[in-house]
């Protein structure tokens, strides 16, 4: 995985500042692979409330999250109960590794 420790914990702690009871963060695509370089960082974000403003919400958090990155190469995906799961959805959900994990593993 192509995301520095500090990358990894602001990206989480951003995203549970905006969906406190986030279900899935996962980093899924390109950073992936560790034998490339360069690509977006792609997010999957998966919540358990419905969400009403979906659009709105994705890109105030992509702002959010190209400031504290210092990036603007962020994509995210957000799915809800409410939302029609797309191929690019379970694509995510299969491929991706959670960042919330991740986090923890590295506060152990």
């Amino acid at each position: 995985m192509r995301l520095s420790d500090f990358q990894v914990r602001r990206i989480v702690a951003i995203v549970e500042g905006v969906f406190p009871h986030a279900k899935h963060i996962l980093l899924f695509g390109s950073r992936l692979n560790d034998e490339i370089s360069g690509g977006d960082i792609d997010l999957y974000i998966e919540v358990f409330d419905e969400l009403s403003h979906a659009a709105e919400i994705r890109k105030m958090l992509i702002a959010e999250l190209r400031l504290a990155l210092k990036t603007t190469a962020i994509d995210v995906l957000l799915f809800s109960p409410n939302l029609d799961e797309l191929p690019m959805h379970r694509i995510a959900k299969e491929t991706g590794v959670c960042l919330n994990q991740t986090v923890q593993a590295l506060d152990e």
